[in-house]
């Protein structure tokens, strides 16, 4: 019969470990469970936590503690089990308030398994640890003149439409905006939050800020883009915005599918996302995705998880009628696409559509989408791209929303 806890009796799990012997080693176990959920470690059992028995239980009753004092800074309770005759060692470790460090490495237990973190998750642990979100550290050198009105001009409008703030909470200076929402540190700083939020180029200081879009047939790439900015504006001009991330302990894709409640481990980021009406906060996002998916005839989305990224697959709809004045429908554009690549004539008149085609395309894709980039995508001089787009205003497929800088394009379906 396996080893009695106070847990119960059961196999190896989040909360339970077994040892046939002891090794110093195991100290990075013991580390494991202080920085989760604390934990028990039977030293003298095998696998299934059946007793093997310890042949010096004494002296490591007395070698133990030490050395979970002297290495890692903590106090374990060591217990002493007789187990039909043979000697038990029982490790019990309570949850650490503190980050608890190995010889200088920080160790988790996971579910059955110990992690060495590093990199983003040892951030996000340390920040959890001692009660700071990593969206509320600060930027150094950073002053109003980095950050973009366009992006107050989104946040203002936005909270006001949706009823998310007064207009007389709003109509303040763009600092006093950013101290309403929290946005500035203790000694006042700008927080990393409002610095992606409101920024002009987070990328500068913010490594992964843009967003990267890819339209994909296959293995095969047949649009890609770049979307940079504040995040208050790179919000308002994409449809998802995907990222690596650290995902709930012994999170699960049947979890996630379920009731569950709205964790947020950017809270600053997410609170004025939300009163900028991007967001909610009752952890619906998901349920609202998969009714989309079904009122529009699409596949359920496809959840993975892993221990630092979530994935979202959504798979188009290829039987899906465009939508009339929205000109964002993915199938049209697929089909477009494919129809223009198809066109291997080489008249001008064939060779003139395809390229009207393919603007057309890339501007229902992003309205956002640059004179640059158009000209590289279609091997167009400005002046060559500038007649194309002369021509589709002409006929009334395009009109041009706002300045050359921070408009946008519009492309207008005709019956």
């Amino acid at each position: 019969m396996p080893v009695e806890s106070d847990n119960s009796k059961m196999s190896e799990s989040q909360n339970i470990e077994y040892k046939s012997s002891w090794r110093s080693e195991y100290l990075k176990w013991v580390c494991g469970f202080a920085n989760a959920q604390g934990g028990v470690i039977f030293i003298g059992t095998d696998d299934q936590g059946h007793a093997v028995g310890v042949s010096d239980a004494r002296k490591l009753m007395e070698d133990i503690p030490n050395q979970i004092s002297d290495v890692l800074g903590i106090v374990a309770e060591v217990n002493l089990i007789d187990e039909n005759g043979k000697d038990v060692i029982e490790i019990r470790v309570e949850p650490s308030s503190f980050p608890i460090s190995y010889h200088g490495e920080y160790h988790y237990r996971s579910g059955t398994t110990k992690q060495q973190l590093k990199g983003n998750a040892l951030t996000q642990f340390l920040l959890k640890k001692t009660g700071v979100s990593w969206d509320a550290t600060e930027v150094a050198n950073v002053s109003l003149r980095d950050l973009s009105p366009i992006a107050f001009d989104i946040f203002r409008t936005r909270s006001v439409r949706r009823k998310r703030m007064d207009k007389s909470d709003v109509d303040v200076s763009d600092e006093e905006l950013l101290e309403r929402l929290n946005l500035f540190t203790e000694d006042g700083k700008l927080t990393k939050a409002g610095y992606l939020l409101f920024a002009r180029d987070p990328e500068k200081r913010v490594i992964g800020s843009n967003i990267k879009i890819g339209f994909f047939e296959g293995p095969d790439v047949l649009y890609q883009d770049e979307i940079g900015g504040p995040l208050l504006e790179q919000a308002e001009r994409t449809m998802v915005i995907s990222n690596d991330a650290a995902v709930m302990e012994d999170w699960t894709v049947e979890k996630l599918m379920g009731k569950h409640k709205s964790v947020k481990y950017n809270p600053l980021i997410a609170t004025t996302l939300f009163k900028a009406g991007f967001i909610e906060i009752w952890g619906r996002g998901i349920e609202k995705m998969c009714e989309a998916c079904r009122e529009n005839g699409n596949p359920l989305p496809q959840f993975e998880i892993s221990a630092n990224d979530f994935t979202i697959t959504f798979t188009a709809n290829n039987n899906a009628q465009p939508n009339r004045g929205e000109g964002r429908n993915m199938t049209a554009q697929k089909t477009t696409l494919e129809t223009t690549q198809k066109t291997t004539q080489k008249t001008t008149q064939k060779t003139t559509q395809k390229t009207r085609n393919k603007i057309l395309m890339m501007m229902k894709f992003n309205p956002f989408v640059t004179i640059d980039f158009l000209c590289a995508e279609c091997g167009l001089t400005r002046d060559g791209l500038n007649w194309h787009i002369r021509k589709l205003k002409a006929e009334g497929l395009i009109r041009r929303i706002g300045p050359a800088k921070g408009g946008h394009w519009e492309v207008i379906d005709k019956e």
